[in-house]
């Protein structure tokens, strides 16, 4: 996944989140989580796998789970 798209995917994710009660946004990141923990397993690139880490520590460190 290129920058630009990961950037437009980090929006997407923060526009929804915003939109959520406590318990959306817990699940929500769990849902993150979920992608986090088959793109391991799936053995996407390991740019990929980044990219979903770092979206999933900036959703918790903004939102709490």
């Amino acid at each position: 996944m290129d920058d630009e798209t990961f950037q437009s995917l980090v929006t997407y994710h923060y526009r929804m989140i915003e939109s959520l009660d406590g318990v959306g946004r817990m699940r929500f990141i769990n849902n993150v989580f979920d992608d986090w923990v088959e793109s391991q397993e799936l053995g996407y690139p390991k740019k990929e796998q980044s990219q979903f880490s770092e979206l999933l520590t900036e959703l918790v460190k903004d939102f709490g789970h």
